[in-house]
């Protein structure tokens, strides 16, 4: 329990190392791989998937395209061995897949590139990137490497392409907005335990970073007393919704119900307070957390946001600390008001890409000087004009944990894996919330142009 609840406060930060070479590609046809849906007449899957190659016998994890309904293994595919965990990103255009992929014994991890058309590895390069890497059409990749550094791999070669702003570190996913690389992050305060938020804006061709300071936005671990057992529980996280189509930044902060939009032409900033939900403390203090998750629609409109709430108790050195989830919000981004709310356990949300469903799930946590235990509230399927609850998924077990979520837009359906105590992948159908079909071994699945790319991990 201590550990997964501490899991959603670190951050991975280690070194670029080594590359090798890479390649050219010719994007994916368009509908190359298209499916027929058809959500009623899916079964589970009796199809017997590839051979692992030799390789993938000494690599637990593997990749390999199937049908976004069935799960069924596409024809004419080797899987792709990929360590003993993977995850990563897609380019747009569909051409090429970069990874993240780790070894379990070693305790390393690598960058690899994929090619798409041609279905194999192009590029390995040793060490773990502090940001999630974005994969350019073009095959280029871009990355936080490490304290300051933004790192590029063009032709596979890396290179430090700027300095980022001393001592700033990224929170979460970048995204290449208008030939820039934008990315949320937290720039240490001088003396405190607690960061201030901060936006990064690097320019690639001219090699240029604009640091857009957000000294009033908190974020990070609190710590009042490094000595006392509870004091790591302690944080404040934002949640931060990048607006590509008009080139903004809006964060959601963790202690307040304020929404800072930030322009990233300019580097404006601009607070926006909205009604407030009750639930919330007006500031952080030394004995209470908060975490935000939060989707902005297509057009601008609309900002959904989901809130976990947490307290310490201390009663004569006896200590607990507990995690709850308080719900969903929409907020109209015109007059900042809230204008729909659902008062239900979750505090963690996405968005589907055509914008009418949110999945959400959550969980309430209790750890002490002498307990410990934690229950997901499950997976709640709503739509989004009104919050309406199309379907709840309760957990299967207490140990059941939910990881990634991706959506195949063409086919109408949602993917969410677990562990349920092992990893699975459960298909959702969007129109009506049901759980169509599951994998179970599955990691995830990811989009990558018209197909559906499922990571599966094999027993030891």
């Amino acid at each position: 329990m201590a550990s997964r609840l501490r899991a959603t406060i670190v951050a991975i930060a280690v070194l670029l190392a080594a590359c090798t070479s890479t390649g050219t590609v010719t994007p994916l046809p368009p509908d190359m791989f298209a499916p027929t849906p058809s959500i009623g007449g899916v079964t589970p899957s009796t199809t017997i998937r590839p051979d692992p190659t030799t390789t993938a016998n000494v690599e637990r994890a593997m990749i390999y395209p199937v049908d976004p309904l069935t799960l069924d293994a596409l024809p004419g595919f080797n899987p792709i061995p990929m360590g003993d965990w993977v995850w990563g990103h897609a380019s747009s255009n569909g051409a090429y897949f970069v990874a993240v992929v780790g070894d379990d014994d070693s305790g390393l991890a690598e960058i690899r590139l994929i090619d798409v058309a041609a279905w194999e590895q192009i590029g390995s390069w040793r060490g773990a990137p502090a940001s999630e890497p974005l994969v350019t059409d073009d095959g280029t990749i871009h990355y936080v490497g490490g304290i300051d550094d933004l790192i590029i791999i063009r032709g596979g070669t890396s290179e430090v392409s700027t300095t980022l702003p001393t001592g700033w570190y990224p929170s979460g996913a970048g995204q290449m907005i208008n030939g820039r690389f934008v990315s949320f992050g937290a720039t240490s305060g001088a003396g405190t335990g607690l960061d201030h938020g901060s936006i990064i804006a690097a320019d690639i061709d001219a090699g240029s970073v604009t640091d857009i300071d957000l000294a009033t936005v908190r974020i990070g671990s609190l710590e009042p007393d490094a000595d006392e057992p509870w004091g790591g529980y302690l944080y404040a996280f934002p949640a931060v919704a990048l607006d590509a189509g008009r080139s903004r930044a809006l964060v959601v902060h963790a202690d307040r119900d304020v929404v800072s939009v930030v322009d990233l032409d300019s580097g404006s900033v601009t607070d926006h307070e909205f009604s407030p939900t009750g639930s919330n403390p007006s500031v952080v203090s030394t004995t209470s957390i908060l975490s935000r998750s939060a989707a902005i629609s297509a057009d601008g409109s609309h900002l959904y946001v989901a809130t976990q709430v947490g307290e310490i108790d201390v009663d004569d050195e006896v200590w607990t600390f507990t995690t709850t989830p308080t719900g969903v919000i929409t907020i109209d981004t015109a007059t900042w008001r809230i204008i729909s709310s659902l008062q239900q356990p979750i505090g963690s949300i996405q968005l589907s890409p055509d914008g009418t469903r949110i999945l959400g799930t959550g969980y309430t946590g209790v750890e002490g000087s002498d307990t410990s235990e934690v229950e997901m509230s499950g997976l709640f399927v709503l739509e989004t004009e009104s919050l309406e609850v199309l379907a709840h998924h309760p957990p299967e077990n207490p140990g059941q944990w939910y990881g990634s979520f991706s959506f195949n837009e063409r086919a109408g359906v949602g993917y969410v894996s677990t562990s349920a105590p092992q990893a699975r992948v459960d298909v959702i159908d969007l129109a009506s919330g049901r759980i169509v079909n599951s994998q179970e071994g599955g990691e995830f699945i990811q989009m990558i142009g018209q197909i559906s790319v499922l990571s599966v991990v094999r027993s030891p």
